[in-house]
């Protein structure tokens, strides 16, 4: 039953509105079809039966728009695709800037103000394509080490800054964030593909 529910929320979603003209439409057709059957007497419509001539118009009707329908989520998902690759290029770019150790707090609220900012980017780019998988982006479970380690001030050596802590757990929840985005884009380079 779920299967027949999916597949009649898509035709009514690609369908929309012009649902209400199929009638119209199919009743247009089946008289301009009669009277050049009668006008120029096309024997195989003259005979065919009005049910079936409607069945086929309104078959070919939903076909169109079914294809229409495939084709713009086709191009939504290919521009958000897009988007999704330029914000992971600035999110690797922002794991970059804090890879060696960060001396300047002013520096580094800036730049943890950046990856707070692009997350939330993120999660909304994704939102447009799929509220389950930007759900999925949001939450962290079990963060692995970075793939890219920072460079870590030496405490022994009186280089440790107080938030140095702070920056290495950042640095590697942004650096899983890459990974999920990265993986999301890799994962959707079939289904997606323009």
């Amino acid at each position: 039953m779920g299967w027949f529910i999916e597949r009649w929320t898509t035709i009514k979603a690609a369908v929309g509105d012009k649902r209400h003209a199929v009638d119209g439409i199919v009743a247009a057709v089946i008289a301009v079809l009669e009277w050049a059957a009668r006008s120029f007497e096309w024997w195989p419509l003259s005979t065919t039966p009005q049910w079936f001539v409607w069945l086929f118009i309104a078959a070919a009707l939903l076909v169109v728009w079914l294809l229409n329908y495939a084709t713009k989520l086709r191009t939504q998902i290919s521009i958000n695709r897009v988007a999704l690759s330029v914000l992971r290029k600035e999110g690797v770019s922002l794991r970059n800037m804090a890879r060696p150790p960060i001396s300047d707090k002013a520096i580094w609220e800036s730049w943890e103000k950046d990856v707070v900012d692009w997350h939330q980017r993120v999660i909304a780019a994704i939102r447009e394509v799929s509220v389950a998988d930007s759900i999925w982006f949001a939450t962290l479970d079990v963060v692995d080490p970075p793939r890219v380690l920072p460079f870590v001030n030496d405490p022994a050596k009186g280089g440790s800054e107080p938030w140095e802590a702070d920056r290495v757990r950042l640095y590697s929840w942004h650096d899983a964030r890459l990974k999920r985005l990265d993986e999301m884009i890799q994962r959707s380079r079939g289904a997606w593909s323009a």
